[in-house]
């Protein structure tokens, strides 16, 4: 989650370097002056961080977010600025505040420490008929307490100090907890991701015709939307390489987002450190000038078939998938997706960059969701 914030802390970091090359930390002497540069950084980040936040993390300091992309990035003085958000973050101490505690002990807000627990147990309860494990049992039995200190915004000093006691015995490094969690939900979420899309993938590679044909075979694919096809196939005019927001589309559902614009299907597995979030509704997503993510609700990492469950049922803004890739530059399609025929710009967009053509044909998928604008055209009949 905190490499949300890279491209704030990447202009910070070349911010630091600029003035570092134009020598502003240098004394009268024209030597280079540590503790101005010391007091400057740690007083700028701590200023940056102060008013930063993820959506719905509320008033939530993402010092610490900043602070991991910054040891990213090898950034000195590091270890100075996290001494000073621990000392800041201290007084949970007298304050007996959920968020002072959890920033201090997780490095992260009460809302995402509180959103990350319901998502391992939603997971955890979608995979124990089976008897999966993903999340460590030392962890497992912390989430309990956990869920029980974020339940509410202050305790008194006393029951802080239990919390306090009850996690440090645990055994678990509380400052990685949330990282490994999130870690291992991407990666279980992803695994069964690209294991149903590369069925799909394979049997349609297995016809060396560029047309391909579902009519009836289920079906995953990984697609993308967009209303400017040929910049986003020339890679030039927006910058998606990073953040590029997709949907699954499946035999029993193909609504996404902006579905009656052109639609590019991948066959690239997706790396588990490109996926950025993945929900079963519409992300509502939004960026801040500084590139940072700061629209963001809680990511569904659910066994798949659960996650294709839940997208059935929304309506509106909230029937389709958002899965959100980041940090694949130049990433290319495929192929083009046609619901039912193939227009005349798609077919040449097809020819000019070699792509394949996918075509459903949805009148064979009698349980199928569709789009509002193919129902339209279904009910004027002019889809036969």
């Amino acid at each position: 989650m905190y490499q949300m914030y890279m491209p704030l802390a990447k202009l910070f970091y070349e911010h630091i370097n600029d003035k570092i090359a134009k020598k502003q930390f240098n004394n009268s002497q024209n030597k280079f002056d540590f503790s101005v540069f010391e007091n400057y950084v740690t007083d700028q980040l701590l200023q940056m961080t102060t008013d930063k936040t993820l959506g719905y993390e509320g008033e939530a300091n993402v010092g610490y977010s900043v602070l991991k992309c910054l040891k990213d990035l090898k950034m000195p003085m590091t270890d100075v600025f996290k001494q000073k958000l621990d000392r800041q973050y201290s007084r949970y101490r007298i304050t007996g505040k959920t968020e002072d505690f959890c920033q201090r002990f997780f490095g992260y807000g009460a809302m995402h420490v509180e959103n990350l627990v319901q998502m391992a147990e939603a997971y955890q309860n979608s995979v124990q008929e089976q008897g999966q494990a993903l999340i460590d049992e030392k962890t497992l039995n912390l989430l309990p307490i956990v869920k029980e200190l974020t339940s509410q915004q202050q305790f008194s000093s006393e029951q802080i100090a239990e919390f306090e006691q009850k996690l440090q015995a645990s055994g678990v490094d509380l400052s990685q907890m949330c990282d490994s969690m999130e870690k291992g939900l991407k990666e279980s979420f992803t695994e069964s991701l690209n294991g149903q899309v590369q069925a799909t993938v394979d049997a349609l590679q297995a016809d060396s015709s560029k047309l391909k044909v579902l009519d009836g075979q289920d079906f995953n694919l990984v697609i993308h939307s967009s209303n400017t096809p040929e910049e986003f196939l020339e890679n030039s005019g927006q910058d998606y390489h990073q953040m590029l927001s997709t949907s699954l589309i499946d035999n029993k559902n193909i609504r996404a987002y902006q579905s009656a614009n052109v639609k590019f299907a991948f066959y690239e597995k997706i790396n588990p450190e490109n996926l950025l979030s993945a929900y079963s509704r519409d992300a509502s997503t939004d960026f801040s000038d500084e590139g940072v993510i700061s629209s963001f609700s809680n990511p569904d990492y659910l066994p798949l078939e659960e996650f294709k469950n839940k997208t059935r049922k929304g309506e509106g803004l909230s029937g389709y998938s958002e899965i959100m890739l980041t940090g694949q530059e130049n990433i290319r399609p495929d192929a083009i997706v046609c619901y039912d025929k193939i227009t005349e710009r798609e077919q040449n967009l097809a020819d000019q960059y070699n792509l394949d053509i996918i075509l459903i044909e949805t009148d064979r998928y009698k349980e199928m969701l569709k789009p509002d604008y193919l129902k339209e055209q279904t009910a004027e009949g002019n889809i036969e």
